[in-house]
């Protein structure tokens, strides 16, 4: 990222709009019954948390100056998706369920974003569009799971955590399971359960608010993920349809080193996030930045319903 900024490479580009509101005080009505009615009927406990959000993401090849794609790189991909979700706690676990509908192809406009900031920036032009995913539906569902306030130590206003979690994907555009866990620390009540917001289906960082009393807040952690996968269309060329792509690898790592800093209501959150290797014959592994900026607007001081 810094000494290559003209690359692009594998998962290229992510772009994420997100909302979440917290209902555990009002699951009696409104958006809070419908949330809750599906968290129980699902047997996840009470719902206390549901978002929405829009994404766009791009794939490419290393070579984006070659015109013609061999079946031996990533191929070209975009892929622009809507999602909704909840999160959830009962029985000491917490938990969040996503659903996911969109398409991929021309109609996700992942040639003409990745060309225009290559134009901005006088980057090379990427090439090869014209052997990108086909339009394709995408649609599917996946489901986080880590117990609740497990290997939770906070001492006066600092707060360690350890999450172990498990992750499942049952989409058109993947096919997966995932265990791993995260660690960190941080100002009371600022670290997280969950990786901050990807624009990859199946890690939109669903969690309940995290905010602690302090006007400053700020937390380290690391998250690590064990993935075995059996499908990704993005690495296979398509699910309903096919155009050249490599043999994608059954298992990978991938983590990420995050940093945040709290002021009041308002928090970013810096990532540098690494991949393992995710077909065969790939040149390396892949490791890219995310920004992650949020703004609470809900309740202030760190007191939460099951505080009062």
């Amino acid at each position: 990222m810094w000494g290559n900024p003209y690359r692009d490479e594998y998962y290229t580009n992510g772009i994420r709009l997100s909302g979440s509101w917290w209902v555990a005080d009002h699951t009696d009505r409104g958006l809070g019954r419908a949330a809750d009615v599906v968290a129980r009927g699902l047997g996840l406990g009470k719902a206390d948390v549901v978002e929405l959000g829009a994404s766009q993401t791009m794939y490419t090849p290393i070579e984006i100056w070659e015109t013609t794609i061999p079946d031996t790189v990533h191929p070209y991909a975009g892929h622009l998706h809507f999602t909704a979700g909840l999160g959830a706690v009962g029985k000491g676990f917490r938990s969040s369920v996503e659903l996911l509908g969109g398409w991929t192809g021309p109609p996700a406009f992942g040639e003409p974003a990745q060309k225009k900031v290559h134009e901005l920036f006088n980057g090379y032009e990427p090439l090869g569009w014209d052997h990108q995913v086909q339009f394709e539906p995408t649609f599917g569902v996946s489901v986080w799971l880590a117990p609740e306030n497990f290997g939770t130590i906070s001492d006066g206003g600092v707060t360690f955590r350890f999450v172990p979690s498990v992750l499942a994907v049952a989409s058109t555009p993947d096919l997966a399971a995932e265990a791993g866990f995260l660690v960190g620390v941080g100002t009371r009540d600022d670290v997280p359960s969950t990786r901050p917001d990807e624009a990859r289906f199946g890690h939109s960082g669903i969690d309940r608010p995290r905010r602690g009393p302090s006007k400053v807040g700020v937390a380290l952690y690391a998250a690590l993920d064990f993935r075995l996968s059996a499908h990704d269309m993005f690495v296979s060329g398509g699910t309903f349809s096919s155009i050249p792509a490599p043999e994608a690898e059954a298992a990978w790592t991938e983590g990420a080193l995050c940093a945040t800093l709290r002021l009041g209501g308002t928090r970013i959150t810096m990532a540098n996030n690494f991949q393992g290797f995710t077909y065969v014959g790939q040149e390396r592994d892949h490791r890219y930045g995310t920004i992650s900026v949020s703004q609470d607007f809900g309740v202030k001081e760190g007191v939460r319903s099951e505080d009062r």
